[in-house]
């Protein structure tokens, strides 16, 4: 009974002070802008989500939906947006996306596991206005990285796509 009694009044205290915090905006914001992966990772669930409720894709957030949030975003004086997902590039519209946050001054940020990035997707991010890219790679070995990532071959495909960035 005492462990629910401190529980609520830490939410109680926690609420009181974050309304004190109405009028400001988070410096940095990430947005989940697909459940769509092309992998199956040992510590993500979102991959998850789309076998336990099929319909969360239709639930998705529209590209002009999520440019809209974007201009809000900017307008409260967010600085920084990271798109992610499941796999952020598997989105219709990523790209669109990040032009309009570069449009509205943010700084543009992009998680990815890299095994979609092709020559050209590598050129289209770069003068897209992309700002930073973090490529998830779990381990320097292809039967390690891949058994974490849940599908054979993603070592081979992510790590060489990385130095697609050097060559553009």
């Amino acid at each position: 009974m005492i462990e629910l009694i401190s529980t609520l009044y830490n939410a109680a205290k926690f609420y009181k002070n974050w309304r004190k915090c109405v009028g400001q905006a988070p410096y940095h914001v990430e947005l989940l802008v697909t459940t769509q992966c092309n992998l199956k990772c040992v510590m993500c669930n979102v991959w998850k989500l789309r076998i336990k409720k099929p319909h969360i894709e239709k639930n998705e957030m529209s590209t002009l939906q999520l440019k809209k949030l974007l201009y809000t975003l900017q307008r409260m004086g967010t600085q920084v947006v990271y798109l992610s997902g499941g796999e952020p590039l598997l989105k219709n519209g990523i790209l669109s996306l990040i032009r309009t946050a570069k449009k509205e001054n943010l700084r543009i940020g992009l998680f990815t596991n890299g095994a979609v990035i092709t020559q050209a997707l590598a050129h289209s991010l770069l003068d897209s206005g992309l700002d930073h890219i973090v490529f998830s790679i779990d381990a320097p070995k292809a039967g390690v990285h891949d058994q974490i990532r849940g599908v054979n071959g993603t070592w081979k495909k992510s790590c060489p796509r990385n130095t697609r960035f050097k060559q553009s």
